[in-house]
């Protein structure tokens, strides 16, 4: 089985296996309400940060490149990664260039490795990113959060915002729209916490 390929790289339309096109499966935008006052501002960017950092979550992604649109879905467990039934281990990803791929086959798993090494900003923060509070100025107009220079650097940006949701008082999801001089990307963050995503047990390896 040949694994897919999640290394969201300048043109990787042409590369990715198993990707939906927009026109199938469309970004939508949703209702974040009205802009806050300051304080609440404040209090929901701490929030949303304590919420987001863990990452354990359901990231909904949408990339649009030179009219190559990818649709993925990740299920988040800190360093690891759930697409299509296939675990990504990013631990040593930034130390090794590699990422390490559980790939399911008869019951079991054998162990691919993903080439991280040219990994853009984006696909990282994406796989293994966090945030800071001190990134982000609040809109009360526009009810969003703009990323500074800063938080943009670390991740190769050159626009970044965030909208955050919240329903009975409770963050519901973490939006963010990002882009650089060739993609734009929109990342949707829910069911924090929720994700069981763990490793294979040795026994079920394949040498």
């Amino acid at each position: 089985m040949k694994i897919q390929k999640l290394v969201l790289l300048p043109l990787c339309g042409a590369l990715l296996v198993g990707c939906q096109l927009f026109d199938k499966v469309k970004y939508q935008e949703d209702d974040y309400g009205k802009g806050v006052d300051s304080a609440t501002a404040a209090l929901r960017l701490t929030n949303a940060v304590a919420l987001f950092n863990p990452r354990n979550f359901l990231c909904d992604y949408w990339q649009k490149q030179a009219g190559i649109p990818i649709v993925m879905q990740y299920k988040i467990n800190g360093y690891l990664a759930l697409v299509d039934g296939e675990i990504y281990d990013y631990s040593d990803a930034d130390a090794t260039g590699k990422a390490k791929v559980y790939v399911p086959e008869n019951g079991k798993y054998y162990i691919d490795y993903d080439d991280v090494s040219k990994e853009p900003g984006y696909s990282r923060f994406i796989t293994r990113g966090t945030i800071e509070a001190t990134w982000f100025t609040y809109s009360e107009k526009d009810n969003e959060y703009t990323m500074n220079e800063t938080g943009r650097n670390k991740y190769s940006l050159d626009t970044c915002k965030m909208k955050i949701k919240v329903e009975d008082d409770k963050i519901t999801k973490i939006h963010f729209n990002f882009s650089t001089k060739k993609v734009e990307c929109y990342a949707d963050f829910t069911e924090f916490g929720k994700q069981n995503v763990k490793a294979p047990d040795p026994s079920q390896i394949i040498d």
